[in-house]
């Protein structure tokens, strides 16, 4: 009740700091009117071959946020089958204290590199730091799902899980997430500065409004792939040494972060390196 209670408090405090500080400066342009049709099937009317740039980078956009919200959505049951496997309310509270402690770092990490990853973006362009954060959710991704197994050095888990009382393994799952951490708050900043420079400014709201089908669906598609996998092949037995649905599910993330990551090239980068040869302005000519 006080978690839902406080959600409820913030989404009325933000609702009233945005209509209450910010002028609304758009004004209805003349001639139109209120048109149910050509509200409903006019404004998907986007054509692909004309705004290629938006359609791939939604592409890459639905992949990456599949990824990340797959990895956030069973990481409970993840822990609880292999980590603390069998009944019992300890075993259940254990599991969700490594889940907590999991979503901590990713979203501790994405706050810490978003200002920092968007700063860069204007110095070497949008599209690396997108490709980065591809590769390193991805790295970040199969970590975890290879968390099972010790490969990180003792000097880099045994202070974390010192601190945190947990074990070298839960560490190593610790630290891989912050990699997802790194590439959530990498993408989620830098992507959205990468819409606004290839949409029409003049229909923002109509494309801002049809990225939120990548934005919000991303979630729903996550579990549609992630939670049949996992029951139709947990169900098969072991894979990697712990219920298989958990290394095909998070394997198919890891895809889902290098399609994003292919996804994006297809997109014309709208920042050139710093240092690149600009073209002359209007005032020059």
């Amino acid at each position: 009740d006080l978690a839902i209670g406080s959600m409820i408090v913030v989404l009325l405090v933000a609702a009233v700091v945005v209509v209450t500080t910010m002028p609304d400066r758009v004004k209805p342009a003349p001639g139109l009117r209120l048109d149910l049709k050509e509200l409903f099937i006019g404004t998907f009317a986007i054509s692909p071959r004309k705004y290629s740039n938006f359609f791939w980078l939604m592409t890459s956009r639905l992949f990456i946020l599949v990824a990340i919200a797959g990895l956030q959505s069973f990481a409970l049951f993840f822990f609880r089958d292999v980590f603390f496997p069998g009944r019992g309310v300890s075993l259940d509270n254990a599991a969700q204290a490594a889940t907590r402690d999991l979503s901590a770092a990713i979203i501790l990490l994405a706050l810490a590199v978003s200002y920092p990853a968007a700063a860069i973006s204007h110095r070497v362009g949008r599209k690396p730091l997108i490709v980065f954060a591809g590769l390193i959710g991805a790295v970040g991704t199969l970590g975890v799902m290879l968390s099972p197994y010790l490969f990180l050095p003792g000097f880099m888990l045994d202070p974390l899980a010192a601190t945190l009382h947990l074990s070298r393994n839960l560490s190593q799952a610790l630290y891989f997430g912050m990699l997802v951490g790194i590439s959530a708050g990498t993408f989620l900043s830098v992507d959205w500065a990468y819409l606004c420079e290839v949409i029409p400014m003049e229909e923002a709201g109509r494309f801002l409004g049809f990225s939120n089908l990548a934005t919000a669906g991303s979630g729903v598609l996550a579990r549609l792939v992630g939670g049949p996998l996992i029951d139709i092949f947990n169900a098969r037995g072991q894979i990697l040494g712990q219920p298989g649905g958990y290394p095909v599910t998070f394997s198919v993330y890891v895809v889902f972060f290098l399609l994003g990551t292919l996804a994006i090239l297809k997109v014309g980068e709208t920042r050139p390196r710093r240092g690149a040869r600009q073209p002359p302005a209007v005032a020059d000519l």
